[in-house]
């Protein structure tokens, strides 16, 4: 998503959401006019969507019915503070190079609800299993 790290820097330009939004919307339109002439159904009724899909799953499904550059911006608008947090806890896990450092991503993942579960899960997981690895502090083995 173009926003999440342009989302830090205040002066980020506002033509990237603008060009970004205009190609996103032209593929829909192109895939629509392909499944009709087609006969193609659904991402959903194809089983290429999750059958039990969090939250930012449905939304990101929806952008497919979406006929505006204003109405796809407001989509990915209110999926940002929900990735940038789940990319603020990616970075913290893969940055860890002692204990302590997991302890400040746990912390990140118990303090953001908003990290889908799917991804929130897995990097638990990965946490886990660094605590098996990494040293209390560095320089010890």
């Amino acid at each position: 998503m173009w926003g999440l790290r342009a989302r830090r820097r205040p002066c980020a330009c506002r033509g990237r959401e603008e060009y970004y939004t205009a190609a996103a919307t032209k593929a829909f339109e192109k895939w629509h006019r392909r499944c009709d002439r087609d006969g193609v159904s659904a991402i959903e009724e194809r089983g290429l969507a999750p059958t039990s899909p969090e939250p930012d799953q449905e939304i990101l499904v929806s952008a497919s019915s979406l006929s505006t550059q204003r109405k796809l911006l407001e989509l990915v608008n209110s999926l940002l503070d929900s990735y940038a947090h789940t990319e603020e806890l990616f970075d913290a896990v893969a940055n860890a190079k002692v204990l302590a450092d997991l302890d400040v991503a746990r912390e990140l993942e118990g303090r953001n609800k908003d990290i889908p579960n799917r991804l929130a899960s897995r990097i638990l997981a990965t946490i886990r299993q660094l605590e098996q690895v990494l040293p209390s502090t560095l320089g010890s083995t």
